[in-house]
């Protein structure tokens, strides 16, 4: 066992590959894989790693449904995956990153029936409180801020950080129940 600490300003690019040689080195070890969530290994490090010739597993979170999960879905349209279930994404190196001796990857993705309710559940509460805010049933929620920071250009939109009551909700004034107009 080993233990590193390094300065709470030291960034983990430039920490955890000489943290991974000192460890091959002090057990001897001629190959070591990286086991991480996705908040632990930058693409940086994934870069390092794989330079390093060394392999990795990470867990993570994926934004939109991969090709294989897609083509299983049009295979199987009536299916629903068995807990616990893997599919498999081969990814080779392309001449460029054999060349560069960068070896080909393979992707793995595991349905978990769980994992699927409690995403369904939090999609379905999320669409409860759009429609009970488009219903007047709840006040709606502002983030504080008055444009976006992807928006190319100046934003155009103005927003009053001031709460906004709808109709069917607590009224704005003794004698109102409409909602109060931004300024």
């Amino acid at each position: 066992m080993m233990v590193e600490a390094f300065e709470g300003n030291k960034a983990e690019t430039k920490t955890m590959l000489p943290v991974i040689e000192a460890f091959k080195s002090a057990h001897d070890l001629a190959e070591v894989t990286v086991v991480a969530d996705a908040g632990m290994i930058s693409e940086a490090n994934r870069e390092g790693i794989e330079d390093a010739g060394l392999s990795f597993i990470i867990g993570e979170r994926i934004p939109e449904v991969p090709y294989v999960i897609k083509q299983w879905r049009r295979e199987n349209p009536d299916a629903v995956p068995e807990d616990g279930q893997v599919f498999t994404a081969p990814w080779p190196a392309t001449g460029k990153k054999k060349a560069a001796g960068r070896r080909g990857k393979v992707t793995y993705y595991q349905y978990r029936a769980d994992r699927a309710r409690r995403t369904i559940r939090g999609i379905d509460q999320q669409i409860a409180k759009a429609e009970n805010a488009v219903a007047g049933k709840a006040a709606v929620k502002r983030n504080g801020s008055s444009s976006s920071p992807a928006a190319p250009g100046p934003s155009t939109a103005t927003w009053n950080p001031r709460p906004v009551r709808w109709r069917g909700s607590r009224p704005t004034s003794p004698t109102s129940t409409t909602p109060r107009p931004s300024s």
